[in-house]
């Protein structure tokens, strides 16, 4: 059961960096195409939000978490302030997936 809400935790944390990619890709044809950019920016809004929401979370997990040395709690808060969508999946993958597999083999 713990492992469904990691990965449900997982897709939640990668739909920025999906969204991202997806922004990137279409962002000129939302700048020659000025019909459709009120309708992307409610949801770069709307996205911004969500990226807050999960940079508070993340930094309280940061925080929270024993299996992170203290010396390197400060470095990963500010990867996540600063590479937020980029650094989350990767504190998520050694902090929160690889501990529950080493509790899961004990």
């Amino acid at each position: 059961m713990k492992k469904i809400l990691l990965a449900l935790f997982l897709l939640v944390t990668l739909l920025p960096l999906f969204n991202f990619f997806y922004a990137t890709s279409v962002a000129t044809e939302i700048f020659n195409d000025h019909s459709n950019f009120d309708h992307y920016e409610n949801l770069i809004f709307l996205q911004m939000g969500f990226v807050f929401t999960l940079v508070i979370v993340y930094l309280f997990l940061n925080y929270k978490l024993d299996n992170i040395a203290k010396n390197k709690k400060g470095l990963w808060s500010l990867a996540i302030l600063f590479f937020n969508i980029f650094s989350m999946p990767v504190f998520w993958y050694l902090f929160l997936w690889k501990e529950d597999s080493s509790n899961n083999v004990n």
